[in-house]
């Protein structure tokens, strides 16, 4: 996610948390942890699959359904309109 400017071992930086400083600063939001990123991409997934908690458990590389079941229960409002039109589609033949 962050390649380095500087000849290392390795081709990205290793500690990456005043670079995200940095990024979040010219963003003009509030730092957070690079690890809440998982969280923020949870949410997305679930609701870019459609609620496929199997997929997104195996791309997001969890290894149980309950940390993926957090990200749903964020995601309820939104499930609930999705669940709302799928019955009015079968209600009415339309969206």
């Amino acid at each position: 996610m962050f390649p380095s400017i500087r000849k290392s071992k390795k081709p990205y930086i290793q500690d990456v948390r005043k670079t995200w400083e940095k990024i979040c600063n010219i963003a003009g939001v509030r730092v957070e942890e690079t690890y809440m990123l998982r969280h923020t991409w949870g949410c997305f997934a679930l609701e870019a699959t459609n609620g496929n908690f199997a997929a997104v458990k195996d791309e997001g590389g969890w290894k149980t359904f309950e940390m993926v079941m957090l990200y749903a229960k964020y995601n309820k409002t939104k499930l609930a309109k999705q669940s709302q039109v799928i019955g009015n589609f079968l209600a009415t033949g339309n969206g």
